[in-house]
């Protein structure tokens, strides 16, 4: 709930947020002192220097939501200024705490309320409006909703305006939107007419490196462009597999998936938590790559065919389905080291010695084996 921490400030000065508490606050006091809390903003209201939405707010919070709600929709009606955002963020907030913020919401009762005031919120201009719309609707729809289709433009319409204004999570979050959404194969099977190539999503995602530079997202932007070069190098080793068997030039493959690997290191050390995640999976990869650079070495001698093409073959074993290979990929790839080792120099790739991983993997398989 860390995002929302900064929605429910309680109020900015010291002294007043000693007196009214904060969303923390009120989520860790005791009952006497969320009473106390209670008193405060109702007398703080009385006299005017809080306004209805801090009780509203607190009530959701403290789990009488339902007076909460009311309190905060009624400050719509009343015409108080920002009522709209507020009441979205805070019944936002309600959802993620019960476990609704995803497509339950639109079985809840509030949920046509709560889109309501997201688009007032954008006709008022307030700030991150957009976005925040758009995030309601890439959460709560998923791409075989049917109402999914009817909503599709207005989300990536929002997501794109988000990322113009460089509103907070815009241009991040209309990347993802397009790379994890309607940049799928599955979308793109449904409704080939709105699908978009999910590289589309790059210029976006480079955006958000800039926009969430000094903000609490920013780990999570690099995380993102971290992924999308992974997707590069994911479908250039699924294409190496073809080009193996159909013996075409892999130098090509090698240089671009070199390139992303080295724009991956360069975007992880600024990642937050999925920093290990990332260089996980980028380690698999490679070593996956690097094996089959050296596969389609070791194929010139007779006596290495089999034990190559049975390597490669199970690196994506959904593309041979029905094929019985000689060699069990862990078999393949101590035989494949121990050859490699034996005359490291003659199956360097185009002369190129392999990468610090790709020794690391053979010596931590080796000492195991010991």
């Amino acid at each position: 709930m860390s995002i929302l921490k900064k929605i429910f400030s309680g109020i900015s000065t010291k002294n007043a947020m000693t007196l009214y508490g904060t969303v923390d606050d009120w989520k860790k006091a005791s009952p006497s002192k969320r009473e106390e809390f209670k008193k405060n903003i109702e007398s703080g209201l009385e006299n005017g220097q809080v306004t209805s939405d801090m009780l509203g707010r607190f009530l959701v919070v403290t789990d009488d939501a339902e007076r909460g709600e009311e309190i905060l929709y009624q400050a719509i009606k009343n015409g108080v200024e920002g009522a709209e955002g507020e009441y979205v963020d805070t019944i936002s907030y309600y959802y993620m705490k019960n476990g609704k913020y995803n497509s339950l919401a639109k079985q809840d009762k509030w949920f046509s309320k709560w889109i309501s005031a997201a688009e007032r919120s954008i006709d008022s201009g307030e700030e991150n409006a957009e976005v925040r719309l758009a995030d309601i609707y890439k959460t709560c729809y998923k791409i075989t909703d049917p109402e999914f289709n009817n909503i599709v433009d207005c989300t990536i319409e929002l997501y794109y305006t988000a990322a113009r204004k460089h509103q907070r999570n815009g241009a991040l979050n209309c990347g993802l939107f397009i790379q994890d959404r309607i940049g799928t194969d599955e979308f793109k099977a449904i409704n080939p007419e709105k699908y978009q190539n999910w590289e589309e999503a790059g210029p976006f995602l480079m955006q958000s490196l800039k926009d969430e530079k000094h903000t609490k997202y920013k780990g999570y932007a690099h995380e993102s462009v971290c992924w999308f070069y992974m997707e590069y190098i994911r479908g250039y080793l699924d294409g190496s597999i073809d080009y193996y068997f159909e013996e075409k030039e892999l130098t090509n493959l090698v240089n671009i998936i070199m390139t992303n690997r080295a724009k991956i290191l360069d975007n992880i050390k600024d990642c937050g938590e999925m920093a290990d995640s990332i260089e996980s999976s980028l380690n698999s990869r490679m070593i996956h790559f690097e094996f089959l650079l050296l596969a389609d070495k070791l194929r010139g001698v007779d006596e290495f065919q089999d034990i190559s093409d049975s390597y490669v073959r199970q690196i994506n074993k959904k593309k041979f389905p029905g094929i019985t290979n000689k060699f069990m990929k862990e078999e393949a790839v101590d035989k494949m080291s121990e050859i490699f080792l034996g005359d490291k120099q003659q199956y360097f790739y185009n002369g190129k010695d392999y990468t610090k991983d790709f020794y690391n993997f053979i010596e931590q398989r080796n000492s195991i084996k010991r």
